[in-house]
């Protein structure tokens, strides 16, 4: 069976992608050049585009083009580490902006999530995740107030989480995480630097300690032309 044409322009597109003649950040030809290189019209041409998009190999910048995007890295759901760590095994420069902070009662769901009382404090932070100066995700963190002396001091984009509980002794057993596929709206589209109803995961987190006393709950919106996970199964017949 003959392959379709946008399959074909597709998989071109997508081999020199791979092999490095499209570079990361170089921006994608003008959809004229393009029609004209591989001898197909534009709507065959966008199709192609679209496909290597939901694949997170291009990106769509709104008002300025389309981009080779870097390439994705692998959120390995079976590996128990934090985001910050992912970035550095995988050679990426790990930074975090906080966007808000505040010391709060845990209050009903918070004290559920974390068993703890409604009054006890938690930690609120809203950080925005880069890797290599690029925004990988958007996460709204609640920290057990009392697991580390003055938690509320400590300046969070200088300092991880998970590198402060190390050297507080505080060793971690397990991370329990939930994840959900979303169409993303603004204000996190435009923060994530994705277009407004583009897919992405959001990850749920709740970490604990090997008491079993709940630290942490994260929720993170994911760039998925950052992230991808990767779970291995085992069939067992």
């Amino acid at each position: 069976m003959k392959e379709p044409l946008y399959i074909k322009t597709c998989n071109t597109l997508r081999s020199q992608i791979k092999s490095g003649i499209l570079q990361y950040g170089q921006s994608l030809p003008s959809e004229r050049e393009l029609a004209e290189t591989y001898q197909i019209d534009r709507k065959t041409l966008r199709k192609a585009i679209s496909i290597l998009i939901d694949e997170g190999l291009l990106i769509r910048l709104q008002g300025k083009g389309t981009y080779i995007a870097q390439q994705q890295l692998k959120y390995d759901v079976q590996v128990m580490d934090d985001l910050e760590q992912l970035l550095n095994r995988n050679h990426v420069n790990p930074t975090s902006r906080i966007l808000y902070k505040e010391l709060r009662p845990a209050g009903l769901r918070f004290s559920k999530l974390l068993g703890i009382q409604r009054e006890d404090k938690v930690l609120r932070l809203v950080r925005m995740r880069l890797g290599d100066n690029e925004p990988v995700a958007l996460q709204d963190t609640y920290i057990v107030y009392d697991i580390i002396p003055n938690l509320d001091s400590i300046d969070f984009e200088m300092y991880s989480l998970y590198s402060l509980l190390e050297n507080n002794n505080i060793k971690i057993f397990k991370i329990e995480e939930t994840f959900t596929f979303i169409q993303l709206s603004n204000p996190e589209a435009r923060l994530l630097n994705m277009e407004e109803g583009a897919m992405g995961f959001i990850a749920e987190d709740i970490t604990y300690d090997t008491s079993g006393r709940a630290i942490e709950y994260t929720k993170g919106i994911i760039n998925n032309q950052k992230l991808s996970i990767n779970v291995d199964l085992k069939y067992t017949p």
